[in-house]
């Protein structure tokens, strides 16, 4: 589904960390981008498969994150996974439970509204509603698990059972 909440640099299609264990380390400007957004993927051919995705021409909307360091966590990769919520064109996704009210009376509800749901929103003219952007923070947050793949890929999934 996406990254996690709070991650790192990663690609947008493995997901695997950006510069993870490099030696020497890699510095933001050394690594490939897609060319539709100009967000940071591993490889060229990540690069290349994330332009056609969805997701990408949303991205594109507004500037890729500006990348100082590849070690720091990233407030924009938290976006990711609740727009490829939205952008899911599957019913089963849309099915579950999202919790909303919960997650208004939680601590987490300020940010999420201020680095998700307004940077969608205004930042990415994203065609939802602010409501319908915090239903899906709402379904990703209560639904969504760590997923480890390998040792540099950590991901949030949501699986249906």
């Amino acid at each position: 589904m996406g990254p996690k909440q709070v991650t790192p640099p990663c690609c947008l299609v493995c997901l695997r960390l950006l510069g993870k264990d490099e030696d020497p380390p890699l510095e933001p400007g050394s690594i490939p981008s897609c060319g539709g957004c100009g967000w940071l993927c591993c490889t060229p051919q990540c690069a290349t498969e994330h332009a056609a995705w969805p997701e990408c021409g949303v991205l594109r909307r507004a500037p890729a994150p500006s990348l100082t360091s590849l070690a720091a966590a990233h407030a924009q990769y938290q976006l990711i996974a609740p727009l490829r919520y939205l952008l899911a064109e599957t019913d089963d996704l849309k099915q579950l439970p999202s919790h909303v009210e919960e997650l208004r009376k939680s601590p987490i509800y300020r940010t999420t509204m201020r680095d998700v749901v307004q940077v969608l929103k205004d930042g990415y003219a994203v065609e939802a509603d602010a409501e319908a952007i915090l239903d899906a923070c709402s379904v990703v947050h209560a639904n969504a698990f760590e997923v480890r793949i390998a040792k540099d890929v950590r991901a949030r999934g949501l699986y249906l059972l």
